[in-house]
């Protein structure tokens, strides 16, 4: 599976409160900014849990967030490459640290949405590779294993909305 299906996918899991993008979200700015921070500290709480057990089933949690934040910063997915991370743990909890702080700056201090999503969109493309580095198999199989845990987390919840 593709980074593209995989955020289609993901993002029906979304509340539906923070669906931003749906003509019936009653505030898309508010919400959008909320699910910013949601998935800001999401990322990095994640990034703590991958270090105490690195699985693709907390690496697929990582994944989710990360698709999700494309979709906040209306910016294009990217396949995730492995690459030669010298110390891919230390990248993921830089970029997630930088990522909360980012958050922290448009929630509570006012900064435009419009000035943090460039800065944004390359530390969340620094994580997805850092993901993909620590993992011990190919994105599309976390992918698809993700999905199936979200299937069985939600059989007629929010999977079924979007």
């Amino acid at each position: 599976m593709d980074s593209r299906t995989y955020q289609e996918l993901s993002l029906r899991t979304v509340p539906p409160e923070l669906m931003f993008w749906r003509d019936d979200c009653p505030d898309p700015a508010a919400a959008r900014s909320q699910l910013f921070c949601n998935c800001a500290l999401g990322l990095a709480g994640e990034a703590a849990e991958i270090e105490e057990a690195p699985t693709s089933d907390e690496i697929g949690d990582g994944y989710w967030y990360s698709y999700v934040m494309f979709r906040v910063l209306d910016a294009k997915p990217i396949e995730p490459t492995p690459g030669n991370h010298v110390d891919a743990q230390r990248a993921a909890y830089r970029a997630a640290g930088a990522l909360c702080e980012l958050a922290k700056k448009h929630l509570f201090h006012g900064r435009d949405f419009d000035d943090v999503r460039g800065p944004a969109i390359e530390l969340l493309s620094k994580y997805v590779h850092a993901l993909a580095a620590l993992d011990k198999q190919p994105a599309s199989a976390t992918f698809d294993q993700n999905l199936d845990k979200l299937r069985s987390r939600y059989p007629a919840g929010f999977f079924e909305r979007g």
